[in-house]
């Protein structure tokens, strides 16, 4: 299987919700900022997408990262590859507030329009 990485598309949107409802700690039909905003994802040679890579908040208000993937073809060290390719091609990201706003945008024209 031939891996790739790229950033993310509007196109691919759908897709990466899909993913992410799939995932197991998903309890609500609406997306709240704990989806954060997706950057990277890691594509299958059919372009299916196995693994995105997001930028979010945590409890502490820190901005952090994380990787949903589908665990059944994604090990976690093909995550943390996606992580690392994530994290190294970034420039600094906005100021908090200004990214939690980007989050808040992007969610709501989600769960309004997809």
């Amino acid at each position: 299987m031939n891996i790739t990485y790229r950033s993310v598309y509007l196109s691919d949107l759908k897709k990466i919700v899909n993913l992410y409802t799939e995932h197991d700690g998903f309890k609500t039909n609406t997306l709240t900022g704990d989806f954060g905003l997706p950057l990277d994802i890691m594509m299958a040679d059919n372009n299916k997408i196995l693994a995105c890579s997001f930028i979010l908040f945590n409890e502490l208000d820190e901005i952090t990262y994380r990787v949903l993937s589908d665990k059944t073809v994604v090990s976690d060290d093909m995550a943390d590859d996606l992580l690392l390719f994530t994290k190294k091609d970034k420039m600094k990201h906005p100021v908090n507030e200004c990214l939690k706003n980007s989050i808040f945008r992007l969610t709501n024209w989600i769960n309004h329009s997809v």
